[in-house]
């Protein structure tokens, strides 16, 4: 399979609350003038749904969702791409470097490589555990990425997410958490800064970035 040159821009921001699928009204410090009130990526592009599971792969699945989103949305062309692989790639055993994931167990937790991962198709590796064995040692060594290079760049503000959202497809976030603002009843991280009566402490935007 030919393979692409493919720009990624990925915005990495800190927020307790996030919808991807659609582009909100602007903060009061940005005057988006060229943007409608709304948007939804997906009248434009048909994307995947998929649930990890109990398995910790979400920076995978973000990942890969990153990538086949801007294909469909700048390239025209749908890819489904393994979040295992990327997940197991990191094992020593699998030719990866991260020491302490050296079983199935490990490798199910968070995935944190970008542009260490290979971008197999998920009908060569579909998302399930895998043995370490030789021959999977081998069917991983073997695997060929469809992807040549990527280029990182940062969304600074809302503006540039969203404009990137309409033009260019899914955009990478990460969320700051702690655990105790995790809602076990309806599986939700919310902090409320009344909280802060409570001894959590809070950080502003600026201190997590």
């Amino acid at each position: 399979m030919k393979k692409i040159v493919l720009k990624v821009i990925i915005g990495i921001i800190a927020v307790f609350t996030v919808t991807f699928s659609s582009v909100y009204a602007t903060d009061k410090n940005t005057t988006n003038t060229n943007l409608p009130s709304s948007y939804d990526l997906r009248n434009d592009i048909n994307i995947n749904v998929e649930n990890q599971g109990q398995r910790g792969w979400c920076s995978a699945y973000v990942q890969t969702k990153v990538i086949q989103t801007f294909l469909q949305k700048t390239r025209g062309t749908k890819y489904n791409f393994s979040e295992a692989f990327i997940a197991y790639s990191e094992a020593p055993y699998f030719g990866g470097d991260v020491e302490w994931k050296t079983d199935i167990t490990m490798a199910n937790v968070l995935v944190r490589s970008f542009f260490d991962s290979k971008y197999v198709l998920e009908s060569e590796f579909p998302n399930q555990n895998y043995a370490f064995n030789e021959k999977n040692k081998q069917r991983f060594t073997n695997a060929k990425s469809i992807i040549k290079s990527m280029e990182l760049a940062c969304l600074e503000n809302n503006q540039q997410i969203k404009n990137h959202i309409m033009t260019k497809g899914g955009a990478y976030l990460s969320i700051d958490s702690n655990e105790k603002w995790y809602n076990p009843y309806t599986h939700a991280i919310y902090c409320n800064e009344k909280k802060e009566t409570e001894g959590i402490e809070l950080k502003t935007r600026e201190q997590v970035l």
